[in-house]
């Protein structure tokens, strides 16, 4: 709790009430089941997505604990739990390979075919047909260069804490009046707060399953791979635009708001 001092006009006193800072948790328990869902991303967005976690700091505040600002990951860890099932007859994330927003001839896109998600506390769990193409403005567009029939993949996330990493209740926010007495810098989430992440993939492929007896099965339906020339160098545009370095939106002094490194998850894998 903290106290919240209100003026108030003569003849009347300042009163003083107490407010929770604690914030709200979602618990959740949530199936769907969709025709079709495409979604695109690209790094060139970068700036569009902070500009809106900006604005969103004028819908809900930041926390007045003095401790240090959870990243992005921790904070969705600290406040959702549950679990997510989703089927879906086709889905399509496309990955722009251009730092160019408006690009639609260098994409990597990802198909999956009756596509099924479970998502639990630290595991993630698909099955799904795969099938991924290269969009490019050249003659090996729209080749598949991979194909996956029915696969299984489990996806294990183990971030590494000082305590146990799904107990959110040992985090709680201190009023900046109420901080205990230590020589160190306060921080409520140093237990919880993670300083690496470790991944666990897990799948497999089964044709059979899929399509009955192998031996039936015709040759384009089984896995399979390939590669051009062409294929690499969409592939090093892919690399070159996921680790472009993207300009600041409105922080800083000048703007009102501290101007603090966002980390990124991509350098949070161990």
């Amino acid at each position: 709790m903290r106290d919240v001092p209100i003026p108030l006009n003569a003849p009347w006193e300042t009163h003083t009430v107490k407010r929770n800072i604690a914030p709200l948790k979602f618990y959740y328990d949530m199936q769907c089941e969709a025709a079709k869902v495409d979604s695109w991303y690209g790094p060139c967005w970068e700036p569009c997505l902070s500009m809106v976690s900006l604005t969103w700091n004028n819908i809900s505040a930041p926390s007045v604990d003095p401790s240090p600002v959870l990243p992005f990951w921790d904070k969705m860890r600290y406040l959702l739990h549950g679990r997510f099932s989703m089927l879906c007859k086709e889905v399509r994330t496309t990955m722009l390979a251009s730092p160019d927003p408006y690009n639609s001839t260098e994409t990597v896109e990802w198909c999956w075919e009756n596509f099924g998600l479970d998502w639990l506390i630290g595991e993630i769990r698909i099955r799904s047909c795969l099938s991924i193409y290269v969009r490019t403005a050249s003659k090996y567009d729209d080749s598949r260069i991979l194909y996956l029939p029915q696969v299984r993949w489990r996806i294990t996330l183990d971030w590494v804490c000082l305590g146990d990493p799904h107990d959110h209740h040992a985090a709680t926010p201190c009023s900046p009046s109420r901080l205990p007495h230590c020589a160190t810098e306060h921080d409520s989430y140093r237990a919880f707060r993670s300083k690496c992440l470790d991944l666990s993939f897990c799948f497999d492929v089964d044709a059979a399953d899929a399509y009955g007896d192998p031996k039936e099965a015709h040759s384009s339906k089984r896995p399979h791979m390939l590669l051009y020339a062409n294929t690499f160098r969409c592939f090093e545009f892919l690399m070159n635009t996921l680790t472009l370095t993207n300009r600041p939106v409105k922080k800083g002094p000048l703007f009102g708001s501290p101007s603090r490194s966002k980390p990124q998850l991509s350098k949070h894998f161990r």
